[in-house]
């Protein structure tokens, strides 16, 4: 969105200017760059609350999680 932004309006290709084409150039692939690496950090850390006993993966992809049939059995005796 920055990126068009930044181009004047009524322009449609490139711009004529070889230094105005080399700075979107640069912005385009630092802004990528950014992207990835939010998309990167956001995994990440979504793997790391998995690991850490949340269920997001599951939460995100509506998934449940597994019980093992003693903790459900346990459960079970503890409700009636």
């Amino acid at each position: 969105m920055i990126m068009f932004a930044m181009i004047p309006p009524g322009h449609v290709g490139p711009p004529a200017d070889g230094m105005a084409f080399t700075r979107y150039t640069l912005q385009h692939k630092f802004f990528g760059q950014l992207l990835w690496l939010y998309w990167y950090g956001h995994v990440a850390v979504a793997v790391v609350h998995q690991l850490k006993g949340n269920n997001v993966l599951g939460a995100i992809f509506g998934l449940r999680r597994v019980q093992s049939a003693a903790s459900s059995d346990q459960a079970e005796s503890n409700s009636g």
